[in-house]
């Protein structure tokens, strides 16, 4: 895919590149979609024909399509780049729709690139997406400092209820990592603000 160039008013470009990837879909991509589909057709009443899974597949490719003016595409032999877009385009639907899923597939989307985000984004826990949960610091924050005063952006968070905030607290940030194969993230100044987290973000604080 050839990168693209947008010339502003001050003739500076900008745009997205990106980078050619010429392999297709892997087995893995494939799974975690229809694992998705089919917790989605479970908890969907939208749907109704005799193939569940088939009709809720369909209705978010050309959902994707329509919102990412994208070209219509087979799961067979996507590229994997638009395959991980659409990843992460079903999965936060089954975040916007509150939208269970079972334990394996759970399991699996925990260890997708946006996963973390979503769950800032919806205030779930990255382990068991229990609702309201709390922002949690790996990277201590000094005894006695103002977290007022901090810039939460720039200290790698992840999103936890209370029980497990606790335990991540109880047994260490390491080893509550290592047990859960999860890693805190960097987020966005507009997302911490519109959950509430203050902090002194300089120049960001307007974003």
């Amino acid at each position: 895919m050839n990168p693209k160039y947008f010339i502003n008013e001050n003739g500076i470009a900008n745009g997205e590149v990106r980078v050619d990837d010429d392999r297709t879909i892997t087995a893995a991509q494939r799974g975690l979609l229809f694992a998705l589909f089919r917790d989605i057709s479970v908890h969907s009443t939208g749907y109704k024909t005799e193939n569940l899974v088939e009709e809720v597949k369909e209705d978010l490719k050309a959902k994707f399509c329509v919102d990412r003016k994208h070209e219509h595409f087979s799961l067979s032999d996507v590229s994997i780049l638009v395959a991980g877009e659409f990843i992460d385009y079903v999965l936060e639907f089954t975040f916007s729709h509150g939208i269970p899923l079972k334990f394996k597939t759970f399991e699996v989307a925990k260890e997708w690139r946006d996963w973390s985000y979503l769950c800032f984004r919806y205030r779930e826990c990255t382990i068991c997406r229990k609702k309201q949960a709390e922002v949690h610091h790996l990277e201590a924050v000094g005894r006695g400092m103002n977290r007022n005063k901090v810039n939460h952006s720039k200290m790698p968070l992840i999103m936890l209820c209370r029980y497990h905030h606790q335990e991540a607290h109880n047994i260490g940030n390491e080893s509550f990592c290592r047990k859960y194969y999860v890693a805190g993230i960097f987020v966005d100044v507009a997302t911490l603000k519109a959950l509430n987290v203050r902090g002194e973000y300089g120049e960001e604080a307007n974003v």
